[in-house]
């Protein structure tokens, strides 16, 4: 961007572009940049509905997330609205580096929880297998932010969100259609 402001600049996969300073506005972005972003604190939330309703009866639910990535800031701060209509309680488990993912489990369990939610952060994709094998090693159910983290060879329980590659490929993901022609 500092080096041109004719030729465009694509953005393909960024937390929130605006926070970034890279555009305006998601309506009205100005200069030269354009792209995809996965903006998924609106969703947030949905992931731990979905997980109170798969793991019925759970009321502590852990949130593993880097505090030190604005984006996923917003992310703890819609999970945390969204617990408090559930009358669920969230249990931040704050993550930086490598070495904190297993103290954070250890973490959770002393806190009993009963179920997990993983925030999207370059340390939770990176260390994507390491997770889903803390999570059935400590046998806490856990709901991911895309579907990278369920896909072998990761294979955990259960995703929602955004996929960064369907983004940056424009590829559409399919939809089945029941009975009643309904999208699922």
């Amino acid at each position: 961007m500092a080096q041109t402001s004719t030729i465009p600049v694509v953005i393909v996969v960024n937390g929130d572009p605006v926070r970034a300073g890279l555009v305006s506005s998601l309506g009205r972005p100005g200069g030269n940049v354009t792209g995809m972003t996965t903006l998924s604190q609106e969703i947030a939330g949905k992931r731990l509905q979905l997980l109170t309703e798969a793991i019925s009866g759970v009321r502590r639910v852990g949130v593993l997330w880097n505090p030190e990535n604005p984006d996923v800031l917003a992310e703890w701060q819609e999970t945390q609205a969204v617990a408090r209509i559930l009358g669920v309680h969230v249990e931040p488990l704050e993550v930086r580096t490598p070495s904190d993912l297993e103290p954070a489990f250890q973490r959770g369990a002393r806190n009993r929880i009963g179920a997990l939610v993983v925030l999207e952060d370059r340390l939770t994709t990176t260390y994507a297998a390491t997770l889903i094998a803390l999570a059935a090693r400590t046998k806490v159910p856990a709901i991911y932010p895309s579907r990278y983290f369920v896909q072998p060879p990761q294979d955990g329980l259960m995703s929602y969100g955004p996929s960064p590659v369907d983004i940056a490929t424009g590829h559409q993901p399919h939809r089945s259609y029941p009975a009643g022609g309904q999208a699922e």
